[in-house]
């Protein structure tokens, strides 16, 4: 496993996680050695975040019961494997008022990341980017809260910083 302990602030890269997949043992090498082919052919894919890439191609698990690597999917393993909570976004659990008071909806956006849970001193932020930690000391820090990071589906992230925002 690559280490994440060692970070460098940067976005994840669909070879990295395309690598993980393939020693993780949850994919063959050959349909992934041609994912990572297309995408480097096609340019929309670098725009997009690797797990919205990898659940797009609709690649089965060679595990059982063989699912569908959807994005969920995707980004319940990546959590596992890179040792942050899985967090699944349910807007109706969501107190909107409060969470968008902690940051703006250009923060939220530049970052990839959502507030999702906000308790007394503490406060719950999603984000897709498990390489990028910049963000956390620098909030902590402004909002005086502690913070706790947890990854969510990129659709999911991506979809609720326009509604929770815009309401």
């Amino acid at each position: 496993m690559a280490s994440v302990s060692a970070r460098v602030d940067r976005k994840l890269q669909l070879k990295e996680v395309l690598d993980w997949l393939v020693q993780d043992g949850l994919v063959e090498p050959d349909p992934v050695a041609k994912l990572a082919q297309e995408a480097r052919v096609g340019s929309k894919a670098a725009s997009r975040h690797p797990l919205v890439v990898i659940a797009q191609a609709r690649l089965r698990s060679r595990k059982p019961p063989h699912p569908v690597l959807t994005a969920d999917v995707l980004t319940e393993w990546l959590a596992a494997r890179v040792k942050l909570p899985f967090y699944h976004i349910d807007p109706l659990k969501i107190d909107l008022r409060a969470v968008t008071q902690v940051m703006s909806a250009d923060y939220a956006v530049r970052r990839s990341i959502l507030p999702v849970e906000v308790s007394g001193s503490n406060v719950t932020i999603a984000t897709s980017e498990p390489l990028m930690t910049a963000w956390e000391g620098e909030l902590a820090q402004m909002l005086r809260l502690n913070i706790r990071r947890v990854l969510a589906n990129p659709i999911d992230i991506e979809r609720y910083q326009g509604e929770f925002f815009n309401l």
